[in-house]
């Protein structure tokens, strides 16, 4: 509870006598008052100083998390260089372009870029098919119009901004040039982060397996292989199990899934995996920031019953909080792998496979459907297709005449039964209903 001075005095003049409205002079009361005054300011600095050790701990992750965050939204990837023993340098890694990915997204930029021209640059080949833009095609554009819509549709495409203010000032074959560095380089870049989150998983899964400190028999080859299916979504191969060396185990199994990965960028294309890459990772971020907010609190909480334990809260607040922040990020990391490993593109053939199988299960379960006759033997069934289409036309025939009770058409005992049999209702069908009906009834 907070103690003011000016309760202070308050609670000083009662005990003397004195009257509310009587002036203070005296210069003890003066020097008690500031007293009084200076030991809640420092009260209330001491709170104020406690609670901001407390926001440092969750601000550092916020900035950590937000970072990250940006820089998936803007297409790039900045990673830290790191020394031999894991630790970061403070230096920022500078990531080259890939000249198999520049070759491949160059003529999809160039078209891209020619429709945004003041006279639209759309060229077409001998067989009259659109085809990409040449540099001298590009080089004769004079002006761009919807630089706001371009802007758009290559962000859209390959998840990188381009500058619009500062592509205003700059002639066209100047924009195309820096258009297809951005794309080229945005795109190597997030080839990379992938290829570094798999490095991350894979070490870490490696590492918990195979203790240093055990014999390469102890180690857990069962988990390895599990750990490696849940994420890569194949198998391992059980000749990983002969690899004695710790470091060998995590070269061979980085290799197996990097291979992996560059067989799925053949399936799906570069493009759109790295898309997909970037929506799986931004919606595990958001996802898990959520539920570690709520565990921070809880664990805030209750940490000041620590200090029962003669250990300073703050301290165990900072290292719990720590380690919870890596347990999220490395879920974040394995539910994003796993993800991508796992999504598998619907090609036209497949998507037509599918809806056959469908056709043919409706229409065995439409033929199962249809009643057996009382009565007749299976040398003497009526062929489904011909009995559907024998009650369509009696279904039309027939005149309905509604029942009182549920509006549904009723037939007579000796009109002709409707499933086309050619028998009285009586004898067909009604014959089940009229022993249903002498049923007792429970």
């Amino acid at each position: 509870m907070r103690i003011f001075a000016g309760d202070r005095v308050k609670n000083l003049m009662d005990r003397m006598g004195m009257p509310d409205d009587e002036p203070i002079e005296h210069p003890w009361v003066t020097r008690s008052v500031e007293n009084a005054q200076r030991k809640v300011e420092e009260r209330n600095f001491d709170i104020r100083k406690n609670l901001l050790e407390y926001d440092d701990v969750m601000n550092a992750q916020r900035k950590t998390v937000y970072s990250l965050r940006q820089q998936l939204l803007e297409g790039r990837y900045t990673p830290e260089e790191t020394d031999e023993l894991g630790k970061p340098t403070g230096r920022t890694r500078e990531i080259p372009i890939n000249k198999a990915i520049r070759e491949s997204v160059a003529p999809l930029v160039a078209q891209l870029f020619g429709m945004f021209s003041e006279t639209p640059v759309t060229p077409r080949d001998d067989t009259g098919r659109a085809r990409p833009p040449t540099r001298s095609e590009i080089d004769a554009i004079t002006n761009l119009v919807e630089l706001e819509t371009l802007e758009r549709e290559v962000y859209g495409l390959w998840g990188v901004k381009l500058d619009v203010p500062a592509a205003r000032e700059k002639k066209p074959r100047e924009v195309y040039a820096e258009l297809e560095d951005l794309v080229a380089h945005g795109l190597s870049e997030q080839r990379e982060r992938v290829l570094d989150l798999i490095d991350r998983v894979i070490s870490a899964m490696v590492e918990e397996s195979c203790p240093r400190n055990r014999p390469p028999e102890d180690w857990d080859w069962i988990g390895i292989h599990e750990g490696y299916k849940e994420h890569v979504k194949q198998s391992l191969g059980k000749d990983v199990d002969d690899l004695g060396e710790l470091e060998r185990v995590v070269r061979t199994v980085f290799e197996r899934a990097e291979a992996a990965y560059i067989e799925k960028e053949k399936e799906i294309g570069i493009e759109h995996l790295l898309r997909l890459f970037r929506h799986f990772y931004l919606e595990e971020i958001d996802r898990e920031w959520v539920d570690h907010l709520t565990n921070m609190e809880h664990l805030r909480d209750g940490i000041g019953l620590r200090g029962y334990g003669q250990r300073d809260p703050k301290n165990e607040y900072k290292r719990e909080g720590y380690n919870l922040f890596l347990n999220m990020m490395a879920n974040v990391s394995s539910n994003v792998l796993a993800k991508t490993f796992e999504f598998r593109p619907q090609r036209t053939e497949d998507i037509a496979a599918m809806e056959a199988e469908a056709e043919a299960r409706h229409q065995q379960e439409l033929e199962a459907a249809i009643a057996r006759h009382p009565g007749e033997e299976d040398e003497t069934a009526v062929d489904p297709a011909a009995a559907l289409a024998r009650m369509r036309e009696s279904a039309q025939s027939v005149p309905a005449r509604q029942s009182p009770s549920n509006g549904a058409p009723k037939v007579g005992r000796n009109d002709l039964c409707p499933c086309g049999s050619g028998k009285k209702f009586k004898k067909c069908h009604g014959a089940a209903l009229e022993d249903e009906d002498d049923q007792p009834t429970v």
